[in-house]
């Protein structure tokens, strides 16, 4: 059984066959009433102008709805994803109709915006990573039936990244592990066909069109159920029911220079496929891919909505609000993302300046102990070379030698003293050069902080200037 029927309500005046962008989808036959126009299902795309310009009301559809239902009943577990376009229709209403669905059994509620947002993310990186131009979406089943059934030749062509719905739905099942049946709050009535593909190995079960939904829990209205909310955070993929939505996006994320062909209409999208299929095939296109859409206005008035007759001027407000709100939480999301990304660059260079500081103090810590023997050698000298005269100043050398847990003996022979001093000066010379390498090592450390280390800077090159005056100092007393 097909998606568009013919009812009782047909006489047969073939405005069906005229709309019609699919030839030989509508067939006149004759029967007991008389000529009536019946639906060829293996031709029909469900694009609903048959619908629309049926002024007798003898075309309908069927979807999944009843059946849904009747599984709740049955205690089947079912969660539900929920188009974008449905908060738009019923920005009022939409989470009263969620309470009802979740008092009525329903698990989970995501919505497809989220999906969206996968979508997005999957065109930009196929077309980056394999520079594939001049494609066509297909978040639009009747589109892709279109397509498949009228321009298979062009099929290669079609964007192999999934609808936001499936990307939603893959998503759910394989990375949230929800393992129920899941259901689809639908604008379109086409997306049975999506759902009910066999190469889609049934990750969706129900398409439920807002229409028949609404129409459904106005006629059993369920008491005491209290308002819900859908889960998971979504960007901008909540503007995708906007006519050019998926171009919005695109230009949101790459900028107005990444050209992207938006096209859509009963008519006008099937004849522009007619009209350019052999410029599509061979890849002749100057954008990045076609924004292709069966709806003249978009999901907004899908072919399942209420609104799609009266094109209710508040489903348009209502998702202007939502763009608005989606793109400050898009820009609040960027900012703090780079808030992140400096407090981490900032602790980063606080983790490397406090491993260049520690560096320079340990370093530091050898400079203080080589000064202290520094000091004590010196000391020594001076007692040695005043002699008798110089014995309260020895006292002191004696004392520092202590300070600096590293004394000696006093000499108390002067020549002895002597070639002791010589061999120490030796030594110091020798070791005023290990000095040098510590503090040029310092020096270098330093170097790689900014502004506060400047005063460390300072005293180390300061340092370096007193060892150098030391080593000459040492070396004269050597040669003398």
């Amino acid at each position: 059984m097909g998606i568009v029927q013919t009812n009782e309500n047909c006489i047969g005046c073939n405005r069906c066959i005229r709309t019609c962008s699919c030839v030989g989808a509508n067939v006149a036959v004759e029967r007991d009433r008389g000529n009536v126009i019946e639906v060829d299902q293996k031709k029909c795309i469900a694009c609903g102008a048959c619908i629309d310009t049926c002024e007798h009301n003898a075309r309908e559809y069927i979807d999944d709805v009843e059946a849904f239902f009747a599984d709740l009943k049955r205690g089947e577990k079912i969660s539900v994803l929920i188009a974008p376009a449905f908060l738009a229709n019923y920005p009022r209403e939409y989470e009263n109709y969620l309470g009802m669905l979740k008092a009525l059994g329903v698990n989970r509620f995501i919505s497809v915006s989220f999906g969206a947002d996968i979508t997005t993310w999957g065109y930009i990186k196929y077309i980056t990573e394999h520079k594939y131009y001049g494609s066509i979406s297909q978040p639009c089943p009747a589109v892709v039936g279109y397509i498949e059934r009228y321009l298979p030749e062009i099929l290669p062509k079609l964007m192999p990244v999934q609808s936001p719905m499936m990307c939603a739905a893959i998503y759910v099942k394989k990375y949230l592990g929800v393992h129920d049946k899941l259901a689809f709050i639908s604008p379109c009535i086409a997306k049975k066909n999506e759902i009910d593909d066999p190469n889609n190995q049934k990750i969706a079960s129900y398409n439920l069109t807002f229409a028949k939904l609404v129409a459904y829990l106005k006629a059993h209205p369920v008491s005491g159920a209290k308002p819900y909310k859908d889960e998971i955070e979504y960007g901008l993929g909540s503007i995708y029911p906007m006519p050019g939505g998926l171009k919005e996006n695109v230009y949101w994320l790459l900028g107005e220079d990444a050209l992207v062909r938006q096209m859509e209409g009963e008519h006008h999208m099937y004849e522009y496929l007619q009209r350019n299929a052999d410029r599509i095939k061979g890849g002749q296109t100057s954008y990045l891919f076609v924004d292709a859409l069966n709806c003249t206005n978009g999901c907004l008035y899908g072919t399942g909505t209420e609104n799609r007759k009266t094109l209710n001027e508040d489903v348009f407000m209502a998702i202007q609000r939502i763009k608005r709100d989606s793109k400050n939480n898009s820009r609040k999301n960027e900012n703090f993302e780079n808030l992140t990304d400096s407090i981490a660059q900032i602790e980063k260079a606080s983790a490397d300046n406090a491993e260049q500081t520690n560096g320079i103090s340990k370093s530091m810590a050898e400079v203080d102990a080589f000064a202290k023997n520094l000091a004590e050698v010196l000391a020594s000298i001076e007692a040695a070379r005043a002699g008798e005269a110089g014995k309260g100043f020895a006292v002191v050398a004696n004392e520092i030698k202590t300070l600096a847990d590293n004394s000696k003996t006093t000499a108390d022979d002067s020549n002895k003293n002597n070639n002791d001093i010589r061999e120490t000066i030796s030594k110091l010379v020798q070791e005023s050069g290990r000095l040098s390498q510590i503090v040029d090592s310092v020096n270098s450390r330093a170097q790689s902080l900014v502004a506060s280390s400047e005063e460390t800077a300072a005293s180390i090159s300061m340092m370096q200037s007193l060892t150098k005056s030391v080593e000459e100092s040492l070396k004269q007393v050597l040669e003398s």
